[in-house]
């Protein structure tokens, strides 16, 4: 994947500084606009050509990066993993991003600004914006019990808070969500040491 050219799951920099530019891509990689249902990959570290720029990653950079997941600059807040990996040749600081199971994702919330990738037919990145009407509010997900269970399926640890987070609403409306969903999700155990079980994902008994 350093090898390929950038296309709208890659997007490589020698940057550490321009934190900017990595919400933009983060928050493209979440908006999916080709709807690829893929992952998509931040390589902090690498030249245009695949190659390793000779970077050293330091812990300070490796928690500024994972910051972005929770810092509220990107809502709803993005899913998405930061892992650093040495080499002979560098360092390299990889962040991968999920695509959002409630979009569209917005970066810089003072300008409610979205970011997406528009593909052209040489399969390069290109972020653009569009500017959200500050008068329109931003409505949480119409169909809030299958975006909990989406949630709890692909992260079983997820506490009740950080779904309240990814779905902009508060921890007790998660908790009513749940009680009704008690035939399709249950917690197993106790704590931080249980974890979530999906039985029924369809909408069936939704």
């Amino acid at each position: 994947m350093l090898q390929s050219t950038e296309t709208y799951r890659v997007e490589k920099t020698i940057s550490t500084t321009n934190m900017d530019k990595f919400c933009e891509a983060i928050c493209a990689f979440a908006n999916d606009l080709p709807d690829s249902r893929k992952k998509g990959y931040l390589f902090i570290g690498v030249n245009d050509d695949g190659t390793l720029s000779g970077l050293k990653v330091d812990d300070g950079l490796l928690k500024k990066i994972a910051a972005i997941r929770s810092d509220g600059n990107i809502l709803p807040l993005p899913t998405m993993s930061v892992e650093r990996f040495e080499f002979p040749d560098g360092d390299l600081l990889v962040a991968e991003v999920s695509p959002s199971l409630i979009p569209p994702v917005v970066f810089d919330v003072s300008k409610l600004t979205v970011f997406c990738v528009t593909i052209h037919s040489n399969v390069e990145f290109v972020s653009e914006t569009q500017t959200i009407n500050h008068d329109v509010p931003q409505d949480v997900p119409q169909d809030v019990p299958q975006a909990i269970i989406d949630l709890v399926s692909n992260n079983p640890k997820i506490t009740r808070e950080e779904i309240a987070k990814q779905l902009g609403i508060s921890s007790k409306t998660v908790g009513r969500h749940l009680k009704k969903l008690s035939n399709c999700v249950r917690y197993i155990g106790k704590g931080y040491s249980g974890h979530w079980e999906v039985l029924e994902k369809t909408n069936d008994k939704l």
